[in-house]
C-alpha cells in the first residue's frame, strides 16, 4: 500500500476510463452530460473494486480460506494474511478517487458555466 501513489496501472486505468466516457458522450446527445454520467459511473465501479480490494488485503475475506482444524487461531491467520498482503498496490482506489475528483471539478464548473 506504501506505493500506490507511484502505480502507473492507476493512471492507466483512469486514461481507459476518460477515453471511454469520451466516446460515450460522443455518441450520445447532450455530449457533455453523458460523459460526465459515464464517468460517475466508472470512478464509482473503480471504487467499489478498490474498496473490496482493500478488505481483501486487510484480510476480511479470511473466513472463506480458513480452516477450523489447523492449529492455528482464526485472529493468527487472518494476522498472517495481512503480513503476506500489506506491499499489495490497489489502483483501482486511487483510479476511482482521481476520477471522483475529476467528476467534482468537472460538474462544478458545468453548473457555473450553463447557468
Amino acid at each position: 500500500m506504501k506505493n500506490t501513489l507511484k502505480s502507473t496501472s492507476a493512471f492507466l486505468i483512469t486514461g481507459i476510463a476518460l477515453v471511454f466516457s469520451v466516446i460515450w458522450g460522443i455518441l450520445n446527445q447532450p455530449h457533455f452530460l453523458k460523459f460526465l454520467d459515464m464517468e460517475t459511473l466508472l470512478s464509482n465501479t473503480c471504487i467499489l473494486i478498490g474498496l473490496i480490494r482493500f478488505a481483501w488485503i486487510k484480510g476480511d475475506f479470511a473466513y472463506f480460506n480458513w480452516n477450523p482444524y489447523r492449529n492455528e487461531s482464526f485472529r493468527q491467520y487472518r494476522a498472517q494474511l495481512e503480513n503476506e498482503r500489506k506491499d499489495k498496490s490497489n489502483p483501482f482506489l486511487l483510479a476511482g478517487l482521481i476520477l471522483f475528483a475529476l467528476d467534482l471539478l468537472l460538474t462544478f464548473i458545468y453548473m457555473r458555466g450553463f447557468r
